[in-house]
């Protein structure tokens, strides 16, 4: 028995299905999880050719950034700090889109989605004239911090890919 329990800590694939798995999601969340990566990246693919004609390929990091670096760190420090931050709650629920339930999201959880939005205009700082990096770093950043919070269950990061992505590029054609 003791080498069972080794092995058992050593299983990689029950290790990473126990981090992906949400209880809300069960019995079906292998089905939310194929669900939201497909739809990320045909999201991702159908603002490809727009990125494309107008030579802008840099413009995925944006999104990739809000949904990848955000809205992976806002569960664990949400998880972390939400609950007692500057000594009181930090939680917060906000009512899904598409959905009866509400859900609990936390202050510093949502920071992180902020603040890699930040660094993703950042670092697409060369498509943009400076008013329109001016703008995006403006507007770009809580857009992402709103469609994460208010997307529907499980389907966060093909919202924020698409609605961030259109917003983001959006901006180029706003005249220098």
């Amino acid at each position: 028995t003791r080498s069972k329990r080794k092995l058992r800590w050593c299983n990689c694939c029950e290790n990473m299905m126990d981090a992906f798995e949400r209880p809300e999601d069960r019995p079906n969340h292998l089905l939310w999880l194929n669900t939201q990566l497909v739809l990320y990246y045909v999201g991702l693919f159908c603002l490809s050719f727009w990125w494309n004609d107008i030579d802008s390929g840099v413009q995925v990091l944006i999104p990739t950034f809000i949904s990848g670096i955000g809205d992976g760190l806002a569960e664990p420090v949400g998880v972390k700090f939400g609950k007692n931050c500057c000594g009181r709650d930090c939680r917060y629920k906000t009512h899904g889109c598409c959905s009866k339930y509400d859900y609990v999201r936390s202050v510093p959880g949502s920071l992180m989605v902020l603040l890699s939005g930040y660094l993703g205009v950042l670092v697409a700082q060369s498509q943009y004239s400076t008013w329109q990096f001016v703008i995006a770093m403006i507007f770009i950043p809580p857009l992402g911090t709103v469609v994460e919070a208010k997307a529907p269950h499980t389907l966060d990061n093909p919202f924020i890919a698409i609605i961030v992505g259109v917003a983001a590029t959006s901006i180029l054609y706003i005249p220098v």
